[in-house]
């Protein structure tokens, strides 16, 4: 399950850009909370310092806040849905958060981790590790968010394919993905393909050149 965070905010009085980059340089994150029970969007600010360390990496969509309100008792539950940041600077900009009620099953996608590479059968004969699916898309309860999906292909060889039907989730984890989805497979190392050159070459050196065959001509003649 994912480790839960707290996290201190409070209510954006006002919002727009003008109020949003006044909050950005005070050191706060706007952000907007949702979610089927919620009418009307949360408008809140997140302190950067807290939030920014949680979005490094590649797991940030499956960390649960606990968003605490000073004077609006019990903290409320969210995932982080989506983080927009300056395209050129990478500053932090907005986060969209999705709230959380246990019991309601939540959609949330998974990094896929993969473990066993370096004894990897197929690897260590020239196979090509050929990746698919970088994060599985599941079903569960809040409480049951994996913070990744372990995929061992230390037994894989060539041409050996894992398939979404192949992983082992935890109990009250359902991938939404097609079954038969392809995760990744070791493929065939490429040894035509780089062969090909090497005959090309050796088959060039044994057709003479224009000045070649002009030579054995003169040759021939002065012989005759």
């Amino acid at each position: 399950m994912s480790k839960v965070f707290e996290v201190k905010a409070r209510r954006r009085d006002r919002v727009g850009k003008s109020s949003s980059r006044k909050a950005r340089a005070e050191g706060w994150v706007p952000a907007e909370l949702y979610g089927f029970d919620i009418q009307e969007n949360h408008h809140l600010l997140l302190p950067r310092r807290e939030v920014e360390p949680l979005l490094r990496g590649d797991s940030w969509s499956t960390q649960v806040l606990s968003i605490s309100m000073e004077g609006e008792g019990e903290p409320l539950m969210a995932l982080i849905k989506e983080v927009q940041r300056h395209p050129l600077t990478g500053e932090l900009l907005h986060l969209d958060l999705y709230h959380l009620v246990r019991g309601h099953l939540v959609t949330v996608e998974v990094p896929v981790h993969l473990v066993g590479k370096e004894i990897c059968p197929g690897l260590k004969l020239g196979g090509v590790l050929e990746q698919f699916l970088h994060e599985i898309e599941v079903e569960c309860d809040p409480r049951l968010i994996p913070d990744e999906i372990k995929v061992d292909i230390s037994k894989l060889g060539i041409e050996d394919v894992v398939y979404v039907k192949d992983l082992e989730l935890p109990e009250g984890v359902k991938a939404t993905e097609e079954p038969d989805a392809v995760v990744l497979v070791i493929a065939a190392p490429r040894v035509e393909e780089e062969a090909a050159p090497a005959a090309a070459a050796v088959s060039a050196a044994e057709v003479p050149t224009v000045a070649e065959q002009k030579r054995e001509a003169r040759a021939s003649k002065e012989e005759e």
